[in-house]
């Protein structure tokens, strides 16, 4: 069965139980989405000596930090935004959170296509793919997902994979892993995607959560729906090396690389 992996957050919360989840709690179902990281990124944490906000949540896996500047409301969040969510930037609150909850998404829409292909084919194009290549998200949903390699300048090459294995490699938080195998655990194929974008393009998100992103032209690109990469950095994760005019950050850390996002 396909599922969806990645390595725990950096700071383990301080109530979990033997179980590793807060409290004792059980693990999820198999098949479902865990999501994790509810931990300040890098530059984000409170001054020696200070509590972090009361109720404050941090972002999931997949989910921008605000840009540097922005930081997190003041502890019970702000007012309208739920859980105490750190609030979007202005004029761009009803899609801030859409892209990158959808890489989340997008593992999650995996679930059940693994050990059909598995079984079937032994491996699919994406667990046969290298380091590099790029894959396509012909289509997706939350039991069955269409992808292949395709060329990387083909503008429907929305993900490149950086790291292939087995039960023995972790993927980023911030990425999406594509697994294949017969036990959630232990899977025979795994696959760690980013997205491939480069600096002056710009992409929609997708209309629904189970739509893969795509890229779109700059020029007709709807500045309600969509973004613009600003920069990729490629050798460092430190997202405030981005523009003054970022609104929104992904960093993949253990890549050493950061999307900075700016409005189209």
């Amino acid at each position: 069965m396909s599922t969806p992996t990645g390595p725990a957050g950096p700071n383990p919360d301080p109530q979990a139980g033997a179980s590793g989840y807060p409290g004792g709690q059980q693990y999820p179902p198999a098949g479902q989405y865990q999501p994790g990281g509810q931990y300040p990124p890098a530059g984000q944490y409170p001054p020696a000596g200070e509590p972090y906000p009361q109720g404050q949540q941090y972002p999931a896996p997949g989910q921008p930090y605000p840009a540097p500047g922005q930081g997190y409301p003041p502890p019970g969040g702000v007012p309208g935004a739920p859980f105490g969510a750190p609030p979007p930037p202005p004029a761009r609150a009803k899609k801030s959170p859409v892209v990158y909850v959808l890489i989340g998404v997008l593992v999650l829409a995996i679930i059940g296509v693994g050990i059909f292909l598995f079984v079937r084919e032994g491996k699919t194009e994406t667990t046969r793919a290298a380091v590099g290549a790029c894959i396509e998200v012909k289509s997706a949903s939350a039991t069955d997902a269409d992808t292949a390699q395709i060329d990387c300048n083909d503008p429907k090459a929305v993900y490149v994979v950086t790291e292939t294995g087995g039960s023995d490699i972790s993927c980023d938080r911030s990425e999406a892993a594509y697994t294949e195998g017969t036990t959630s655990d232990d899977p025979t194929d795994k696959v760690c995607l980013r997205l491939n974008l480069k600096a002056g393009e710009c992409f929609d998100p997708g209309a629904t959560d189970f739509d893969a992103p795509t890229k779109v032209d700059c020029a007709s690109a709807s500045a309600a729906t969509d973004f613009k990469v600003l920069e990729v950095i490629t050798d460092s994760a430190d997202e405030n090396r981005c523009p003054d005019e970022t609104t929104q950050v992904l960093p993949i850390e253990k890549r050493n690389i950061v999307y900075c996002f700016g409005d189209v």
